[in-house]
């Protein structure tokens, strides 16, 4: 019954969603991506899958060739019904939520050469999949209960035809001049949401500037409203615990990790959506995360992140004074030649620091992008040259 929601879910945006989406330019950025349902790689999805930016990619259109479903397009309401047995889900094109009973989960795509591609990942897990990555190929694999391989053999059964197909979907450079991106940088803010947060997003938004938070489950809970929009404005919803009390936190590994897993359970009830798997621990994460505990968490599948630049506003407590001691941070780690992983907290005075804070970034030729699951984590006891 998975695969058949799944299925109708994703023909309705090959018909629909298709239609109503301008086409975009074919992305050369991409990385070329393996999808596979449980033991069979899908070859024939066309175009082919990719990763941007940590996301994964498929296409909708060729993917649910392999079904059958019933839609019914309400042209009056901008609203699409699909059907499958007694299953029905609905999407709002207007607000871009798909509905499904009483949850609401919003949704996001690529339009390639037209042809639609959705979030592998978030739309599977949305439907109750099991979803994976394996660097070899890469390959995402979607599950429901008939895998039988493992990845290395999925994908020592398919070398040859996964050279292959790599090999024929790898687009060539564009012959034309295109400017150089601007570098990424990391802002970071600790400890949300509350009162001051909803002004963060506001000046990220205004700037088109992405973040990560690092939030506390009482915060998150007391506050769904934050946590929704972060969410559905493309920030990374990250975790820093429950208690963030050094005495509870660090008391055993297996309490850290239920702290974790705690912030992420809320998280994922009030976004509908896959929660991160990043999150970075109380007062950071040295000397405190011993070898045991930094087990503990990678056994638990987290990436634990900390920071290079500290802006010391919990110490200070004036933008005045935060801004320009950030700013010296920035240029020593700049000289360096990393990327700047800024850290800051939801405070009264955090958009005053943003002001002067991230127009600097820009004028560096850096821009904030939010940590995602594909980039190797930095922390005090990883300390490589970010990029």
């Amino acid at each position: 019954m998975k695969s058949r929601s799944l299925a109708f879910f994703t023909l309705f945006f090959a018909l629909f969603l298709f239609v109503l989406v301008k086409p975009a330019k074919a992305d050369h950025g991409h990385s070329l991506l393996f999808a596979a349902h449980n033991d069979t790689i899908l070859f024939d999805l066309n175009p082919a899958p990719r990763a941007v930016n940590g996301v994964s990619y498929v296409p909708v259109r060729s993917f649910s060739k392999h079904f059958g479903f019933k839609v019914d397009w309400m042209a009056s309401t901008s609203v699409v019904r699909l059907t499958k047995g007694t299953q029905v889900i609905t999407l709002n094109t207007k607000t871009k939520q798909l509905i499904r009973g009483s949850s609401s989960v919003p949704f996001s795509y690529m339009n390639i050469n037209n042809s639609l591609l959705v979030p592998y990942r978030q739309i599977s897990e949305a439907f109750g999949y099991n979803v994976s990555f394996s660097t070899k190929g890469p390959i995402a694999r979607v599950s429901d209960g008939g895998v039988r391989l493992t990845f290395d053999q999925l994908y020592e059964k398919n070398k040859v035809q996964i050279e292959a197909y790599r090999k024929a979907h790898t687009p060539p450079p564009p012959k034309s001049s295109i400017p150089s991106p601007a570098k990424r940088a990391f802002l970071t803010f600790d400890d949300g949401p509350n009162k001051h947060t909803a002004g963060i997003l506001d000046y990220l938004k205004t700037n088109n500037l992405k973040a990560t938070f690092f939030v506390l489950k009482p915060n998150a809970d007391l506050n769904p409203a934050l946590i929704k929009r972060m969410f559905n404005e493309g920030h990374t919803i990250a975790c820093h615990g429950v208690t963030h009390d050094m005495n509870k936190f660090y008391q055993s590994s297996s309490a850290a990790v239920r702290e974790m897993r705690s912030c992420f359970d809320s998280v994922k009830k009030i976004t509908g959506g896959a929660p991160s798997n990043v999150i970075r621990t109380p007062y950071g994460s040295k000397p405190y995360m011993t070898d045991s505990f930094r087990t503990a968490m990678n056994a638990a599948g987290y990436k634990m992140w900390d920071w290079n630049v500290d802006s010391m506003d919990w110490s200070y407590n004036m933008a005045t004074k935060t801004s320009p001691y950030t700013n010296e941070q920035i240029n020593t780690v700049i000289k360096s030649g990393a990327a700047p992983l800024v850290l800051l907290h939801d405070r009264a005075d955090t958009v005053a620091i943003l002001k002067a804070v991230a127009p600097h970034l820009k004028s560096k030729g850096y821009t904030s992008v939010p940590i995602t699951s594909s980039i190797q984590p930095y922390n005090f006891w990883n300390k490589y040259v970010l990029k």
